[in-house]
């Protein structure tokens, strides 16, 4: 069985199959990310492949607290959160291991993430998650509320 992606959905060509069917599969975890337009005048905008990398943190980071399964170990994770490997990583990122590497490391310099690694995988933590992700709607909302609010005579 032979995959590749496009950026929506992961193809599969079965090679055994005569017929050489295609399945394709989308994606787990639909949803959407908040991105704040801070990120334009932070470091992390200067440099194209660290945004992607970073960007890709943010999409993969749970959204809520849990546990998930990873090699027969329940492994509790907390908003801002994902676990990763950098094979796997730098495959679907389509950049070498060692480019991974050294922008998770400048991510991790810079305090944008926290990396805590083992030999199998490593959990990765967006710094001031709540800070990307908090409800500006509702922020914004309550600014609205007071811009709108008439003036005492």
């Amino acid at each position: 069985m032979v995959m590749w992606r496009n950026p929506h959905f992961f193809y599969f060509k079965n090679m055994n199959s005569e017929n050489q069917n295609y399945r394709i599969v989308r994606p787990r975890g639909g949803g959407f990310i908040k991105i704040h337009r801070d990120l334009m005048f932070d470091q992390i905008f200067d440099d194209p492949l660290m945004l992607k990398v970073f960007l890709w943190c943010i999409l993969k980071a749970s959204h809520k607290e849990h546990h998930i399964k990873f090699n027969d170990r329940l492994i509790h994770l907390i908003e801002g959160q994902f676990i990763t490997g950098r094979k796997k990583a730098a495959d679907f990122l389509g950049i070498s291991e060692a480019q991974y590497r050294r922008i998770m490391a400048k991510l991790s310099n810079r305090g944008s993430i926290k990396i805590s690694a083992n030999n199998k995988f490593s959990v990765i933590t967006i710094k001031n998650w709540q800070k990307y992700q908090r409800d500006w709607h509702s922020y914004e909302y309550q600014i609205d509320e007071i811009a709108n609010e008439q003036p005492a005579n």
